[in-house]
């Protein structure tokens, strides 16, 4: 696009120094200046024509959603609460006494002026372990025991914890970590380094199973996204799965529906009930219907369901699986669990909820150039927004009758491009998912949730790229799962591996914190 150039200042022409040419000469500059607004509107115009029809920007300029950003008018906290002394909250673990260099005869002693000073002490600490032997006057050998943090490893339980929480909450690649142990003084190989990392899986991964499922029936609803990954030189999906009190990361082949609803069924059995038979109705076949209403009520295990597969011939559809798995998930969650989701259709499942920010953010790729109309649609979808969030913190039902007839009003609205208007009928079919809130104001309006859980899994990614053998697949998800757990619940991720690596059994478990906390 050529470049236009600003215009001089006019200078100011003297009445005196006018004659007819000066006159006809500012009346010919006057028209050209008309001329120029009237092609600048219609150039304008055509601009916002070209978009619409063809409708393929070559690099498309997302702009951060304005739709959380805080109202102009909405009111601002007074006053600020007090962060409070931090001093009450550090321990003491030595006190030294510094007198001064001369004390004159006939001073009085006139107390201390404390001097707070944090510190910390890095240092290897080796124990050996004198195991005593005795032998029975029957000829057998008596010995002591290891305690059972010290069991199957030469290396401590803080040594263990320290190696797991600087590789994978503070980041520190595999080398580097190598290097710092080395330099102080700890005698460890690449290989011995990179079985800690995944000496513990198998115990912790029993400990997630348990707090996802306690999660998962302790809320009424759960929020997924996914990010891709690379394991084995190949493409991978990572799934997230969480809500306020548990995430999950589960590294998969696939995104698909079958795979979401896999991670969701958690090693149950399956079952076919009438929700399954209405979804099948919708999304199979007629034989897979009267398959389903053979077993109707029945739950099968995982190698019953497999063999009836075989025999009625449907093992490679993946519907008649996703609808058994429909089927005990409403039988143990209920019909009105919820999923929510940015809108992706593989997780349109269950009692389905889209995100707010995502919805309009497809509405603001269809807006035209200049259209007050449009701005004005988007204006009050922001107002509806705002007043959906102030609908969660105090719920009536004639509130929630205005909210949705206000919906319809904006969705009915022409604006006068026929793009928009389509992104806007999209939307207006998908008022329940959006509106679900007002049915169960726990649900959150947005996904940002899973969005920044899974931004960590995208920073680990972009470190150590990805993985190569299963148990570090397995590894690097459970641990990203346990630190954003932790930190949902509130426990110090680093006080909790210590207590798993030592075997106390006085820290309580993440499910049983959960119970008590819901």
């Amino acid at each position: 696009m050529t470049k236009l150039h600003r215009l001089p200042e006019f200078p100011f022409i003297q009445r005196c120094e006018k004659n007819d040419l000066v006159e006809k000469l500012l009346e010919i500059i006057h028209i050209h200046q008309l001329n120029d607004r009237i092609l600048k509107e219609e150039n304008e115009r055509l601009k916002g024509k070209i978009a619409e029809l063809e409708h393929t920007p070559k690099k498309p300029q997302i702009r951060p959603s304005t739709i959380e950003k805080p109202r102009s008018d909405a009111k601002k906290p007074k006053n600020r609460k007090s962060k409070g002394s931090k001093k009450n909250r550090i321990s003491i673990h030595d006190e030294v006494v510094i007198k001064p260099k001369i004390i004159p005869e006939g001073a009085s002693f006139k107390g201390y002026r404390n001097y707070l000073v944090q510190d910390i002490a890095i240092k290897s600490f080796n124990t050996c372990f004198k195991i005593e032997r005795w032998q029975t006057k029957e000829g057998t050998y008596l010995k002591g025991t290891l305690p059972p943090e010290y069991q199957g490893s030469h290396f401590g339980p803080n040594l263990q914890a320290f190696i797991i929480h600087q590789h994978y909450q503070a980041r520190v690649t595999q080398p580097r970590l190598h290097d710092q142990l080395k330099a102080w003084g700890i005698e460890i190989s690449a290989g011995q380094l990179n079985h800690i990392l995944g000496m513990h899986t198998a115990k912790l991964e029993k400990e997630m199973a348990e707090a996802v499922d306690v999660g998962i029936k302790h809320s009424s609803f759960v929020q997924t996204d996914d990010t891709g990954a690379r394991h084995a030189g190949k493409n991978f999906v990572c799934m997230q799965i969480g809500n306020q009190f548990f995430t999950r990361f589960i590294t998969c082949k696939s995104k698909s529906r079958l795979s979401f609803l896999e991670n969701l069924r958690r090693g149950q059995n399956y079952l076919m009930n009438e929700d399954s038979i209405d979804y099948l109705k919708q999304h199979g076949t007629l034989k897979q219907v009267q398959l389903a209403e053979r077993i109707q009520g029945q739950e099968l295990e995982e190698e019953q369901f497999q063999e009836y597969l075989n025999r009625g011939g449907i093992n490679s559809n993946p519907s008649f699986k996703e609808a058994a798995i429909i089927g005990i998930l409403s039988k143990e969650l209920g019909k009105a669990y919820t999923v929510l989701s940015d809108g992706a259709p593989q997780y349109n499942v269950l009692n389905h909820a889209s995100c707010w920010v995502h919805a309009i953010r497809l509405l603001e790729k269809e807006k035209p150039i200049k259209n007050e109309k449009v701005d004005l649609v988007l204006k009050k979808l922001r107002f509806l927004y705002h007043h959906l969030k102030r609908y969660k913190v105090r719920p009536t039902e004639l509130f929630k009758k205005r909210l949705r007839r206000y919906f319809d009003k904006i969705c009915s609205l022409k604006v006068g491009s026929n793009h928009f208007e389509a992104a806007l009928n999209r939307f207006s079919e998908n008022k329940e998912d959006l509106l679900r809130a007002l049915e169960n104001p726990e649900i959150p309006l947005h996904n940002n949730g899973s969005e920044n859980d899974i931004r960590e899994y995208v920073i680990r990614r972009k470190i150590s790229y990805g993985t190569r053998s299963d148990l570090g697949r397995r590894t690097r998800d459970l641990f990203l799962s346990l630190i954003k757990t932790c930190s949902k619940l509130g426990v110090n991720f680093w006080h909790f591996l210590i207590n798993c690596i030592s075997f106390k059994e006085s820290f309580p478990r993440l499910a049983n914190i959960i119970s008590t906390t819901s």
